[in-house]
C-alpha cells in the first residue's frame, strides 16, 4: 500500500512528461537537438524530484507514521527502501520515449524483457532468506542498476554526454544532503519524534524548492506545464 501511495502520483507525472517529451523529441530530432533536449529534460525532472525522494530514503518511516499513523510505520520502512529505485524510474523512464523516436523500439522491448526477468529472479532469491526486507533490498537493487543501464542506452544512442548530466545529477544530490542532513541532525539531536521528521521534511521543501526556482524560472514554467496536463489529463478527468 506504502509502495503505491507514492507511486501513483509519480506515475501519472511521469505519463504526462513522457506524452510531452515525445512530441518536443519529434521537433528536436529534425533540427538535430536531440542530446540538448535530453539533458534539459533529465535536469528538471532531477531537480524535482531528488529532494522529496532522497528525505523519505531517509525519514520515510517516521514521514509515514506521522501522516498515516503507527501502523503504516512499516510501510515506511518498505518506502525508505524503494525509494531510489522510484526515483530513477520517475526521472528516466519517461526519456524512453526515445527510442520510438529514432526507431529502435527493440531496445525497448530488450530492456522491457530484461528487466521483468531479472527482477523476478531478484525477488525470489531474497525471498528464500524469509526476510521482506532482504527481498524488497534484493529487488530495489537490481532495479536501480537497470535503470542505470537504460539511462546509459538512452544517452548512447543519440550520443549525448553522460558525463555533464551526471555532473548536473550530483549538484542536485548535495544540496539535498545539505538541507535534509541538517534538518536530520536537529531532530535528533533534540530527541524529537516522527511529527517533527514531516515538519522538517515539509521546511526542507521549502527552502529547496525556493532556492531552486530562485535560480531557473524556467523551472516554474516547465512545472506549471506539467501540472497542468496531469491534472487535466483525458485519465483524471474520466477519474473524476
Amino acid at each position: 500500500i506504502g509502495y503505491k501511495v507514492l507511486r501513483a502520483p509519480t506515475f501519472l507525472v511521469g505519463q504526462s512528461v513522457y506524452q510531452v517529451f515525445l512530441q518536443r523529441a519529434s521537433e528536436a530530432k529534425r533540427e538535430g537537438k536531440l542530446p540538448k533536449l535530453l539533458h534539459n529534460v533529465l535536469k528538471r525532472l532531477v531537480a524535482l524530484a531528488i529532494f522529496p525522494f532522497f528525505f523519505l530514503a531517509l525519514s520515510g518511516k517516521e514521514v509515514f507514521t506521522a501522516v498515516f499513523g503507527s501502523s503504516w510505520a512499516e510501510a515506511g520502512l518498505y518506502i525508505q527502501i524503494l525509494s531510489s529505485a522510484i526515483f530513477l524510474s520517475f526521472v528516466i523512464s519517461p526519456l524512453s520515449a526515445i527510442f520510438s523516436i529514432i526507431e529502435k523500439q527493440e531496445r525497448m522491448l530488450v530492456y522491457s524483457f530484461v528487466s521483468l526477468a531479472v527482477s523476478i529472479v531478484a525477488l525470489f532469491l531474497g525471498s528464500l532468506s524469509g526476510n521482506v526486507l532482504q527481498a524488497l533490498a534484493a529487488y530495489s537493487s537490481v532495479r536501480v542498476v537497470l535503470y542505470l543501464w537504460l539511462f546509459v542506452w538512452i544517452f548512447m544512442s543519440v550520443k549525448a554526454p553522460i558525463i555533464d548530466n551526471l555532473i548536473n545529477f550530483g549538484k542536485y544530490l548535495i544540496r539535498a544532503i545539505i538541507i535534509t542532513g541538517t534538518l536530520l541532525w536537529l531532530k535528533y539531536a533534540a530527541g524529537q519524534g516522527p511529527l517533527y521528521a514531516l515538519l522538517y521534511g515539509l521546511m526542507g521543501a521549502a527552502i529547496y524548492y525556493i532556492m531552486l526556482f530562485r535560480e531557473d524560472n524556467e523551472m516554474r514554467i516547465f512545472l506549471k506545464r506539467l501540472l497542468a496536463r496531469t491534472i487535466l489529463s483525458p485519465q483524471n478527468i474520466g477519474a473524476g
